[in-house]
């Protein structure tokens, strides 16, 4: 059976591209018997049957062309693109021609000749179209009036006259003649009808090669150039149009009608700039490769993750609400909350809720609380559990101090999951917890009396310390009720399923999730670390003394006495550290000589308390007796701020010291009858003696002077100071 005519016609072109040969371009002359006459080049023309074509067809080695894409540089150009691609003025002169060679080709069909066919078709559809097309050149007009109005950026009365367009008139017919002949001979292609515009205008250059170079010098100089003040261009066109006036080049000088302007105008200006990078690469000079790669790199979007604690994001948010004290009431500043979300499920598998600042202190409660399971009993009106636990693959930070820090480099070893910094002003890359806190500012906090906005202009007259009245337990409360029983089984749209069965599916599916072996090991494993040498009366850390028999083994090794040693401990209850024998691989527990001074104290508090007591020594060595009188001196004035004096950022940064910031978000680890603890999660300890004697100091046997205790005013200030100064130093071990 013979295979199907192709519809071709003389003059049109059939590209060809054999397997392992180089390409050819055959032109077609005309139709012969079940075939089709060609000739590639000057060669001998030869004839295709019907069959051949089809089967080069059959193995795509066959590409149609209307005409000979290098026979005409107007022609190719129009067929290289789709009609869709050109401007919208010349897509409209193409269909406006349209009409006229198909109604040349209707007469023509009907039988009439060719040249009266041209006639008819000139009068007779410019008769039909012309108050259609005359209303849609006005409207056409009046938006590149309006457009160029925005542009500009002028009142509607300074609207310009606009430009006249294409006039419409009737259409010789010679003219139409012309377009249907073009038409026919490249297969009744529309594309052929576009205008050839691209050679229109006066190209020849203006002004002197001196007054193009210095625009580019300009442009270059005051503009390319990676500034964060990011000067526009109008101040390069000032700096050109200032050396143009020195130049003797003065555009506001009287001209005769006809005489150009003495040097560009902006807009050319601006049209020379846009000729010499295109929009990334001017972005890239003015602003930097990375804001260039994110704004204009179309990015893939990521598969699902099916894995649990596959990656999970952490981060701090200052809560946008103002809190009271629970004794006087008094309001004490917007506490921070630190969060850990797990990415597959979308739900918050840990946190921390307290006035410690963004510090490692708070990054390790917020991890100990998302890797160990959370203890719900005897917490009421819970309706839901909040089964979130384990160790994560790979945990996404900032580039904040605490994420930067030894101790959690430390950890991340200990615990064997992987940090991922982030880029620096990317929080789009971690968005779903950045989604998370919008969400509770919008739905727990936004409702409460206290309230704070994100301006000045939208708190207008609302006190919101006067309103506040919320205090911090009650706080925990309530984002405890919103997380386990509202976020966690709302629908999220887009899993498009509740975060709760989310977790317990993929958690079924994938085996469970990786646990922490042991919580007595918790701080071992995600304590703070500091490296301390090991001195004679033992290990010296914020002024406070340890000591054990066991460390006089490691003092004994060589090089023991010069070696400094990697401590962990509690940031929040400094009663215990853990010395690593890096020979066996163990953690030595070593306790605090004075206790009194160590138990539930957290470092700030200690590095506080240290201040305080240099500052009262007048520089004599300071002793712990010195530490314990400075404690009572603190605890005695930061009641006060607490009670009555001072602003609320002085208070809040009290509270920081104050307020039992180590406290877990819910209960963790083991929970021992009739026992309670001032700071849940401290690890299980040894029963401390009633009163433990302090350790001699490394000092001379003479007495040492007692100072007199400062006044009030000068502790508020001295406290004041140490606490500002403490505020950033801790948050970088």
């Amino acid at each position: 059976m013979s295979a199907a005519q192709i519809e071709l016609h003389p003059g049109a072109h059939v590209h060809v591209q054999r397997e392992g040969g180089r390409p050819e371009l055959w032109k077609v002359l005309k139709r012969k018997r079940k075939g089709w006459l060609v000739q590639l080049g000057d060669q001998d023309a030869v004839t295709w049957s019907d069959d051949h074509i089809h089967d080069l067809r059959l193995d795509h080695a066959v590409e149609l062309y209307a005409a000979d894409p290098e026979a005409d540089e107007h022609v190719a150009y129009c067929l290289s693109k789709a009609f869709e691609a050109f401007p919208e003025d010349l897509k409209t002169i193409a269909l406006r021609r349209a009409e006229y060679v198909r109604e040349v080709d209707d007469w023509h069909g009907a039988g009439e000749t060719l040249e009266e066919s041209y006639v008819w078709a000139a009068l007779h559809v410019f008769a039909a179209f012309e108050r259609e097309w005359r209303e849609e050149d006005v409207a056409y007009a009046a938006a590149l009036a309006e457009r160029r109005r925005q542009r500009q950026r002028k009142a509607a009365t300074e609207l310009k006259r606009p430009k006249k367009g294409q006039p419409l008139v009737v259409p010789k017919p010679r003219t139409v003649e012309l377009w249907y002949r073009t038409w026919i001979t490249h297969d009744r292609d529309i594309r052929v009808l576009l205008p050839d515009f691209r050679g229109r205008g006066d190209r020849t250059q203006r002004y002197a090669e001196w007054i193009y170079v210095e625009m580019r010098a300009h442009i270059e100089k005051y503009y390319l150039v990676k500034d964060r003040r990011r000067p526009p261009l109008t101040y390069a066109y000032g700096k050109f149009e200032d050396h143009c006036k020195g130049k003797g080049l003065d555009a506001d000088k009287p001209r005769r009608k006809g005489e150009p302007r003495p040097y560009p105008t902006y807009a050319a200006f601006r049209t020379l700039k846009n000729g010499m990078l295109d929009a990334r690469e001017e972005m890239q000079v003015r602003e930097g490769g990375r804001k260039a790669y994110l704004t204009f790199n179309v990015f893939r979007k990521t598969d699902p993750l099916a894995k649990v604690m596959a990656e999970v994001e952490f981060d701090h948010s200052l809560v946008d609400l103002i809190v009271v004290d629970e004794q006087t009431g008094r309001a004490i500043g917007r506490p921070w909350f630190t969060a850990a979300l797990d990415r597959a499920s979308r739900m918050l598998i840990g946190c921390h809720l307290s006035f410690e600042v963004p510090s490692y202190a708070a990054l390790q409660r917020c991890m100990g609380h998302a890797f160990w399971p959370k203890d719900l009993r005897g917490i009421e009106g819970l309706s839901n559990p909040w089964p979130c636990e384990g160790i994560p693959q790979f945990a996404f930070v900032d580039n904040g101090k605490e994420f930067r820090s030894k101790s959690l480099r430390r950890s991340e070893t200990a615990m064997n999951f992987r940090i991922r910094p982030l880029p620096v002003m990317a929080p789009w890359l971690k968005g779903k917890l950045e989604r998370l806190f919008g969400r509770f500012n919008a739905q727990v906090y936004a409702h409460r009396e206290g309230k704070t906005f994100h301006s000045a202009v939208a708190r207008g007259d609302y006190n919101s310390i006067k309103r506040a009245e919320t205090t911090l337990p009650q706080l925990r409360r309530d984002l405890l009720g919103y997380i386990v029983d509202d976020y966690h089984v709302t629908r999220h749209r887009t899993l498009e399923a509740r975060p709760l069965d989310v977790w317990n599916d993929l958690v079924a599916r994938n085996g469970g999730i990786r646990a922490v072996p042991s919580h007595a090991q918790i701080i071992e494993l995600i304590g703070q670390v500091r490296e301390r040498p090991i001195g004679n009366t033992g290990i010296h850390l914020e002024g406070l003394n340890y000591h054990s028999d066991r460390l006089t083994a490691l003092r004994e090794r060589r090089g023991g006495r010069q070696k400094l040693y990697q401590v962990r401990f509690d940031p929040f209850d400094l009663w215990r550290i853990w010395v690593l024998d890096e020979e066996t691989g163990e953690h030595i527990p070593v306790d605090c000589t004075n206790q009194a001074i160590a138990r539930n104290v957290s470092i700030f508090a200690a590095g506080l308390h240290l201040q305080q007591a240099r500052s009262s020594g007048a520089g004599r060595f300071v002793t712990e007796q010195d530490i314990v009188l400075a404690k009572q001196r603190v605890e005695e004035e930061s009641d006060r701020i607490l009670g009555n004096g001072g602003s609320v950022t002085t208070a809040a940064k009290v509270a920081r010291y104050r307020y039992p910031n180590g406290e877990y978000f819910t209960p963790v680890g083991p929970r021992k009858a009739g026992q309670p603890e001032r700071v849940k999660g401290t690890p299980a300890a040894e029963p401390v003696p009633a009163a433990v004697a302090p350790v001699a100091p490394e000092t001379p046997s003479a007495p040492a002077p007692t100072a007199p205790p400062p006044s009030a005013s000068s502790l508020h200030e001295s406290l004041t100071e140490d606490l500002d100064a403490l505020m950033d130093e801790w948050s970088r071990a």
